[in-house]
């Protein structure tokens, strides 16, 4: 889904470009924000992936298996 939204970005940035100098400065923010921005998304993703970890597949001979 990430993935999909950065082309969708980058053809909105594609057109603004198309669309003349005037549109162009507004583009280039755009492009920047994009590029801070997705990064962030991706940590914060892995971040939370990597704390939020705390469920542990446990197997017992008695219960064949439970979430600890």
């Amino acid at each position: 889904m990430l993935a999909y939204s950065s082309f969708e970005h980058m053809g909105l940035i594609v057109f603004f470009i198309g669309l003349g100098p005037a549109a162009t400065f507004p583009a280039v923010l755009h492009l920047f924000g994009h590029a801070l921005g997705k990064p962030l998304l991706f940590f914060a993703a892995s971040e939370i992936m990597h704390n939020g970890a705390t469920y542990h597949f446990v197997i017992d001979a008695q219960s064949r298996g439970v979430w600890a």
